[in-house]
């Protein structure tokens, strides 16, 4: 095992890593073109989009049906999740009401199968 050389591969790995920042390649002008082109366009489709909207536009009554929607969404899905968790709590009583019946009905079983061979001993015995 040979320690110097492993410290040695440590300060050249360090020295890789903190190095610096990296030179990056400059865009190419018809890079550039086309990035600026695609720019221009989509600002001028928004201000287009904009301009088409009808002039009747109220951005409050727009709000205000935007969050009475959204509260109502809100509320159904509320309830809905509530439906499912009396729905799933139903089904969980049920089946513990089917293994605590199963369960006493093998306890039960098994007190008269117990008492049974008891009395049939006890009946043995005198003879």
């Amino acid at each position: 095992m040979n320690l110097t050389l492993n410290n040695k591969r440590k300060q050249d790995n360090s020295q890789f890593i903190f190095r610096g920042k990296s030179l990056k390649a400059k865009k190419s002008q018809k890079r550039l073109f086309i990035e600026a082109l695609l720019m221009l366009i989509l600002g001028l489709n928004l201000f287009i989009f904009l301009y088409t909207l009808p002039g009747e536009f109220v951005l409050q009554r727009f709000l205000d049906e935007t969050w009475f929607e959204f509260s109502q969404g809100i509320l159904q899905l509320a309830d809905a999740i509530s439906k499912i968790g009396g729905a799933l709590i139903v089904i969980f009583l049920i089946i513990l009401g089917f293994i605590l019946i199963s369960g006493s009905i093998l306890r039960f079983a098994r007190l008269y199968f117990i008492s049974r061979t008891k009395t049939k001993k006890i009946r043995k015995r005198p003879t």
